[in-house]
Formats: C-alpha cells, structure tokens, sequence
C-alpha cells in the first residue's frame, strides 16, 4: 500500500512533464508558421507575400495595426516592414520598424524559466524570442535606410539629438 503511495507522486511527476514537453515540443517555430510567405516571397511574389503576412496578423492592409502586437506577432511585423520596405513603402515599413523595436524589447524582459528549460531541452526555438544586440542593431539601421529613401535626413541621423 505504502509503496502504491509512493509511485503515486511520481507518476503525477511525470505526466506534468510529458504534458510539458509536449506543450513546448508542439509548437510550431516562426520559420514553419512564416513558410507559405517566404515561399511567395522566393517566386517573386511580395504582394502576395505581403497579403499573407497580413492575413497572420490578423489585418486586412498593411496601412493596420494588429491588436496583439505582442509574442510572435512583433516578430511578424518585422518581416512586414521589410516586405514594404523591398515594395517601396517606406513610411508604413518604418512604422512597423518603430512599433516592433519596442515590442522585441518586452519579449526579452519577458523571457522566463520555462522558455530556458525548453531552451535547453529541445531547441532554440521553444519558448519566447530574444533578439541578440545585432538584430536590435539592425533593425534601427534598416529604419534609418528608410528615412533617407524618403529625404528625411532628420529621422535618419544618429547622434546626440537622437538620443533625446
């Protein structure tokens, strides 16, 4: 009996940690969610591309903000932003740049132990995104590009009044 009780504990603790790998395990990484755009995007296709990122983010133009801006969602407004940014729009991408710069911000603060265990235990992929310091980098660059394609030397400089 008392060994019964025993096994009983254990038991619980490992089906929370099937149920957890598979909770993790399970989800789809951006790369699989964003295939069928990189897809249109190889043929040659960014407005179709572009329609479909829209359609992800749960909008019917790009001139639209998502509700949910959060999660992978900032993630896909990156992608969004240099889709318009490739088709010229350089004012809607650096709308998209600024709004996702500072969401790429809440989702490293958010990061939190589970996101490491998965992390760890199956691939980088689990859990939410962290930018590395040269994608945050880079994504000031690519708006900067798009305010002098648009001759706002203003926007586009770096320095002490941009610091402000």
């Amino acid at each position: 009996m008392s060994e019964q009780r025993a096994s009983r504990p254990r038991g619980i603790l490992v089906g929370v940690a099937v149920a957890f790998a598979l909770a993790l395990g399970g989800c789809a990484s951006h790369s699989d969610k964003t295939a069928p755009i990189r897809s249109a995007l190889d043929a040659g296709q960014p407005k179709r591309a572009l329609g479909l990122i829209n359609e992800s983010l749960d909008v019917d133009t790009p001139q639209k903000l998502s509700e949910d801006i959060g999660g992978d969602n900032s993630l896909l407004l990156l992608d969004r932003a240099m889709m318009l940014q490739s088709i010229g729009d350089f004012k809607l991408s650096s709308r998209d740049l600024e709004v996702s710069d500072k969401q790429i911000e809440v989702l490293d603060l958010s990061r939190n132990a589970a996101d490491e265990i998965g992390k760890y235990m199956f691939s980088d992929d689990v859990g939410r995104y962290k930018a590395p310091a040269y994608e945050k980098l880079m994504i000031n660059t690519m708006n900067m590009v798009n305010y002098l394609a648009r001759g706002d030397l203003g926007g586009a400089r770096i320095g002490p009044a941009a610091w402000r």
